[in-house]
């Protein structure tokens, strides 16, 4: 609906031909105006000397019930005397015509009539309304509808440019490397020694490394490398596993990575990591089966009291209450509680790697000990979680037992990275420990985040027997109708009934009903000594510090704990 203003010139009859016909009179305003708008109109009138001005507006009753006009005039330094009406909150009863009088000397006068636009007529028409924001919804979802086409094709492309470059040759897969050159540790600097363990495609073995703390000492650490160097599938996956340790990041209770060798196409691909003296604990436990010291007691109740002395399977210095360990850097010492659990203290932590496991006079297990263990191994999985991966071959064979009581997940083979989506798709199981894999994995090949959480309960199953088989009476083939029919393990020997309704609820059939890590964890932090947990904190918060540095450490002492002495 259009306005209309008018503009009003009176004059007297005597001064007409003199003085109104060179008069010109305006009235401006804005080009369209807007319901709940504040409206200016200007009316001008080309003369300097005292008129008068008088608006007419329609629905002055609602303008005098509570509507602010404001209407005063001015004269400037170019001859011309405005009035200027304001009208605020401009709503649709203020259409109409707007007629500016002016008046000089007596009651002739000169019209001046403008037109100006309130709001399209469109406006007005609640079905013309609708259909224009339609209209823009529909055109903002096609829009956001082509980017997002466009950002998956950019992903596809890129990821078949990256699938394409990992069956190329080694030398052109390096480019893709993320900050691998931060890691690269020369071959020089390496002393291969025995080997210890044989995955898929790698080969690990013990190493010395020259000059990795502090340039001058020599530190033992683990080396992996392709079990052929001319076999690309070989090379291709230790390449997909240094990509993903490099994508991880640290954590106390995971293998890290500490360098790099990555050669050229006619030397090998190496990984060096932290070496964990007393390897796996499915080993280990196994070993320990007849000198285990179960801290239950007959009322199913744990006491941790049972057998104190012997808590801690690493320390053969037993003082009253506590003791003092020397560290390589002669200046500084490390003080052990009286669970012999180490405390943290303000210098670096020095790992003393001594040897292998069987070369170490190492005391029974405990209770306490295997808790502390499922604590860390539920850290470690959390952070990985969070890390969008998925490992699909985790087993009580794949976490390492280290001095301080330090466990680590290891073996990254199988690690995924799930960048995208939810759910990941096993294409087969061939290669994976059926018996681990969680019930949707068995049956729809597909691993969730809460598929970890199942395979964790297994892992807790496996640490609470002491190294058994998981369902020792039921075949593989037969596992999964088993599961579905409702079948669970029951509760293992050296476990309460507390511990194990940690390890039954990740059993849940529905996935969504399993416990998250978090719960998990805040679950046996209450079954744990505070001077544990905070030892397990500070140790880790070395490893945070360098994550959110962004770039590994040049001093790898500081990421490992101080040992005691044997």
């Amino acid at each position: 609906m259009k306005h209309f203003i008018s503009c009003l010139l009176l004059c007297g009859y005597y001064t007409l031909g003199s003085v109104c016909e060179n008069i010109t009179v305006n009235i401006n305003g804005p080009d369209q105006i807007v319901i709940g708008q504040n409206v200016s109109l200007n009316c001008t009138v080309n003369i300097d000397v005292d008129v008068k001005f008088d608006w007419k507006v329609p629905n002055e009753q609602q303008l005098q019930n509570g509507r602010v006009v404001e209407n005063h005039f001015v004269k400037n330094l170019e001859n011309l005397t405005v009035s200027v009406i304001i009208i605020q909150n401009v709503t649709a009863a203020d259409e109409g015509e707007y007629i500016c009088n002016v008046t000089l000397t007596d009651s002739v006068h000169k019209n001046y009539t403008l037109k100006i636009f309130d709001k399209p007529d469109y406006m007005h028409n609640p079905y013309m309304f609708i259909f224009i924001c339609c209209a823009m919804l529909i055109t903002a979802f096609y829009t956001m509808s082509f980017f997002n086409l466009k950002r998956i094709l950019y992903m596809c492309i890129t990821q078949f440019r990256i699938d394409s470059e990992r069956n190329s040759r080694i030398e052109e897969q390096l480019d893709l490397l993320p900050d691998v050159k931060i890691f690269e540790f020369s071959k020089l600097q390496l002393k291969l020694g025995k080997e210890l363990g044989l995955g898929k495609f790698g080969v690990v073995c013990k190493a010395e490394a020259i000059g990795m703390i502090n340039n001058v000492t020599t530190t033992t650490v683990c080396v992996k490398m392709a079990k052929s160097n001319t076999d690309q599938k070989h090379i291709n996956a230790i390449r997909s596993e240094l990509d993903i340790m490099i994508h991880i990041g640290m954590h106390l209770n995971i293998v890290n990575l500490l360098g790099a060798y990555t050669g050229s196409i006619n030397k090998k691909l190496m990984m060096i990591t932290e070496y964990c003296c007393f390897g796996n604990i499915h080993y280990y436990l196994s070993s320990q089966r007849s000198s285990f010291i179960s801290q239950i007691n007959p009322n199913g109740d744990l006491d941790f009291n049972i057998h104190t002395s012997s808590r801690n399977p690493y320390s053969s210095n037993n003082a009253e209450n506590k003791h003092f360990i020397e560290k390589h850097d002669e200046d500084s010492i490390q003080i052990f509680d009286e669970n012999e659990y180490l405390m943290p203290g303000e210098t670096k932590w020095y790992l003393n790697y001594r040897g292998d496991f069987e070369e170490c006079n190492y005391k029974p297990s405990c209770t306490y000990d295997l808790v502390c263990w499922s604590y860390q191994i539920a850290q470690g999985l959390e952070y990985i979680a969070s890390k969008r991966v998925f490992n699909l071959n985790l087993t009580t064979k794949n976490i390492l037992l280290t001095e301080g009581n330090i466990v680590k997940i290891c073996d990254f083979e199988f690690l995924k990275m799930n960048s995208h989506d939810e759910n990941y798709q096993i294409l087969s199981t061939s290669d994976l420990p059926k018996k681990w894999l969680a019930i949707e994995s068995l049956r729809d090949r597909v691993y969730l985040t809460q598929s970890h959480i199942w395979t964790y309960g297994i892992v807790l199953w496996e640490i609470f027997s002491l190294g058994a088989t998981p369902y020792p009476n039921i075949r593989v083939k037969d596992l999964l109708n088993a599961l579905v029919k409702g079948y669970r393990m029951e509760q293992p020997l050296f476990a309460n009934k507390r511990i194990f309704q940690i390890m039954f609820k990740c059993w849940e059939t529905d996935p969504s009903k399993r416990p998250s890590f978090k719960n998990i964890t805040h679950s046996l932090e209450s079954l744990l000594k505070h001077i544990t947990i905070s030892y397990l904190r500070h140790l880790n918060d070395t490893y945070m510090k360098l994550n959110n540095e962004n770039t590994p450490s040049k001093d790898y002492s500081i990421l490992i704990p101080v040992t005691s002495k044997f």
